[in-house]
């Protein structure tokens, strides 16, 4: 299933220019963009926060006294950026049509830029500020944005008036005298009474850490994401020096241990950067990639047996291989999660407080998955999309809000006290759902999730009696998703009706007029009708996926809708002829469309193997628990031992305890698992890993050769992004 923010996008109209262009010498990129977007305002009116690296900000930072000129002056660097995003997305698309990667990366730095100086958007946030497109009949359109040249003037109008503002109200004076202090440096001397006096400001904190060199990293990509922020860390120095250049020579004080500290950084980053005699940086010898699993060998020579490790499923990386998703770093102890309910049953339902367990921070991703109510008191929640991606620090924990839908209508919600009743279906061993069901309830919220979007796009959802369209798609989703027969039957809860939707909208208007329930009754029609359509937007964009020859499969654990399936409605009919020009769409030229046939290869083998993983730790628990009541008895104490972490007011030697029950009942496990692996049952699962592994290897060894053979301007990751169509 396509989907935005996380997916990659289908086929598009690039095949036509990357053929064009494939005998063409290419034009140099784009990269002046910086030159082209410096609004020329004072850095020193800025601060930086990148206490989030995904989402880093810069914003206007002065005095309280003058922060009606600083609101100007933002709102006019607001309506700037949104003007950088723009081009950078121009310049990008430029590149990709002519299969430029220089020219996409340029255009991708742009938008980066832009976002970073409107707050830290991401790219979707961002382009919900644009102005909308004016409808027809619209009383209120969106204001367009300003031409570049009017912008720019909008800019040194408000800039000015809040440098005056700074100049009168926040910068001191001397005694005596008139003239203000510069801006964080080194005051001038004064007209009159100080007698030419000089005062040094105290410098600001020095916040820049230079990180340590890590032993091994997973994938290549990982050496490059390191590579890129010491980069970053390094300009960051190096605009520090220019900035502060006079106070810096001849340092005393304060200023020379902040002297000190930047010698130390630049120091620290060239002895990880700065290439040997043979060529190399001690960045490039950290080996590739790092130890999995563990063991003895059982024969001289043999490798060690790699640790059974718990996968989702979720396909969310194209990496040197299975790297850690979120149910393994829960799996390999790296990470604890607690979920709980904000007592709302659609919109933000649960939040997920992650806890870093290890030294190193950790970034972590929540995936699509389902929230099972572990007492069966409180409701299931589809939670089609995710959540955001966020990084912990070293034993420290942060809080992910997750939306999506309940799934069991006849109980109550999920509220904030509720410590340790919702589970990540997908990583719970002792899940009563069933892992086919998970995935299944997962697909099919998120195909409801897509048809309300689809909807609302085109205008099919405005006659609902509401004016916000989160709303109706809300309104929509929900009672869908109630009245999903798949999703009934694996819940147990009965399936909504048109009845019970009237039956909810009579209680919320009270006493009624016969007129006046006329015209609720008309209205409940309309909104039950919306509902349907959702119902079969969803089938059909399913059928849509299904019927894509070139699409991957659906994740392992999910399955097509039964022959038992409603009809689909007459437009999915139309789409068909849409199937055959897929067919004979044109297909890149051959050296990139032969890497992108072993990419898909490599996900589909990733995503077996993925499986094989999963059902063989689901074996094992359900052995383990079945021979073993003292292992039951370990995993209920560990559960109960986390819960009291997650209460307010948790002590260390709380987390001491917990972490302790978890040892013993880890500890247990794998005493047993020798036991599980002589059985019929563990042999077979044991086997189909190992097969599935070395299916997986021999696969990644054919991409590796296939990648080889591309033209050097291929930008690989973002031919992956426009030319693979993701599934979760």
């Amino acid at each position: 299933m396509n989907r935005a923010g996380v997916s990659r996008a289908a086929w598009v109209g690039i095949v036509f220019y990357a053929l064009c262009v494939w005998l063409v010498p290419v034009a140099p990129a784009q990269t002046d963009w910086q030159k082209d977007w410096d609004p020329g305002v004072s850095d020193s009116w800025f601060k930086e926060d990148k206490s989030n690296p995904k989402k880093p900000s810069r914003r206007i930072s002065v005095c309280p006294e003058c922060k009606t000129e600083a609101d100007a002056l933002q709102a006019a660097l607001d309506q700037w950026y949104l003007l950088e995003f723009q081009d950078g997305e121009r310049i990008r698309k430029d590149g990709l049509s002519k299969q430029d990667g220089d020219q996409q990366k340029a255009g991708n730095d742009c938008k980066a830029d832009a976002q970073k100086n409107l707050g830290g958007l991401t790219e979707k946030e961002a382009k919900d500020k644009l102005p909308k497109p004016p409808k027809k009949n619209d009383k209120n359109p969106d204001k367009p944005l300003p031409d570049k040249k009017t912008a720019k003037k909008n800019i040194d109008d408000a800039a000015a008036a809040l440098k005056k503002c700074i100049e009168d109200k926040c910068t001191p004076k001397e005694d005596g005298g008139t003239k203000p202090v510069a801006p964080g440096g080194t005051d001038q001397p004064t007209d009159g009474g100080g007698g030419g006096k000089t005062e040094v400001q105290p410098p600001p904190a020095f916040d820049i850490t230079i990180p340590t060199l890590p032993p091994c990293f997973d994938t290549e990509k990982d050496r490059q994401k390191y590579r890129e922020k010491l980069d970053e860390l390094q300009k960051k120095l190096g605009d520090l020096k220019k900035i502060y250049g006079d106070q810096l020579a001849g340092a005393t004080g304060g200023w020379q241990e902040y002297h000190d500290k930047m010698d130390k950084a630049f120091k620290d980053i060239h002895d990880q950067n700065t290439p040997g005699a043979d060529g190399k940086d001690a960045i490039d010898k950290v080996p590739v990639p790092c130890p999995k699993g563990g063991g003895t060998p059982k024969k001289p020579g043999e490798k060690p047996k790699k640790a059974p490790r718990v996968a989702t499923g979720h396909n969310v990386s194209f990496g040197d291989g299975p790297v850690d998703d979120f149910c393994d770093q829960i799996a390999n102890h790296k990470i604890n999660v607690d979920v709980v309910g904000t007592g709302e049953t659609i919109g933000h339902v649960a939040n997920a407080i992650v806890e870093n367990l290890t030294d190193q921070p950790v970034e972590v991703t929540i995936p699509p998955t389902v929230l099972e109510s572990r007492s069966k008191k409180n409701q299931h929640y589809g939670i089609p999309r995710g959540g955001d991606t966020v990084e912990v620090p070293p034993h420290g924990k942060r809080t992910v809000p997750l939306d999506g839908t309940c799934l069991t209508r006849d109980r109550p919600p999920a509220r904030p006290d509720d410590h340790g009743d919702l589970a990540m279906g997908d990583c719970e061993p002792t899940s009563d759902i069933g892992r086919d069901q998970i995935d299944r309830m997962r697909e099919i919220t998120q195909y409801l999730y897509d048809a309300a979007d689809s909807l609302e796009r085109e205008g099919l959802l405005d006659d609902i009696p509401y004016k916000d369209p989160e709303k109706r798609k809300d309104i929509v989703k929900q009672w869908a998703t109630w009245m999903d027969p798949e999703i009934s039957d694996i819940t147990g809860s009965p399936p909504a009706t048109k009845d019970d939707l009237k039956k909810v909208v009579y209680k919320q208007a009270g006493p009624m007029t016969p007129d006046k329930r006329e015209k609720i009754d008309k209205g409940i029609d309309n909104i039950f009708d919306k509902i349907e359509l959702t119902t079969e937007k969803a089938k059909d964009l399913e059928k849509s996926d299904q019927d894509q020859d070139q699409n991957p499969p659906i994740p392992p654990g999910s399955y097509n809708i039964s022959d038992e399936t409603p009809t689909p409605a007459p437009q999915t009919e139309e789409k068909k002829p849409k199937k055959d020009k897929e067919k004979k769409k044109k297909k890149y030229p051959k050296p990139i469309q032969d890497w992108l046939d072993e990419v898909q290869k490599t996900d589909i083998a990733r995503s077996k193997w993925a499986s094989e993983m999963r059902t063989y730790q689901r074996h094992l628990w359900d052995w383990v628990f079945k021979n073993s009541p003292h292992a039951k008895d370990l995993y209920d104490k560990w559960k109960e031992a986390q819960k009291k972490t997650y209460q307010t007011g948790a002590t260390q030697a709380d987390r001491d305890a917990e972490k302790k029950a978890l040892e013993e009942f880890q500890k247990q496990v794998n005493e047993l698992e020798k036991d599980f692996q002589k059985t019929d049952q563990g042999k077979d699962d044991n086997k189909n890993v190992h097969d599935a592994e070395k299916e997986l290897d021999k696969q990644k060894e054919a991409e590796k050769a296939a990648e080889k053979k591309l033209p050097e301007y291929v930008d690989k990751e973002a031919l992956k992004q426009e030319a693979i169509p993701a599934k979760w």
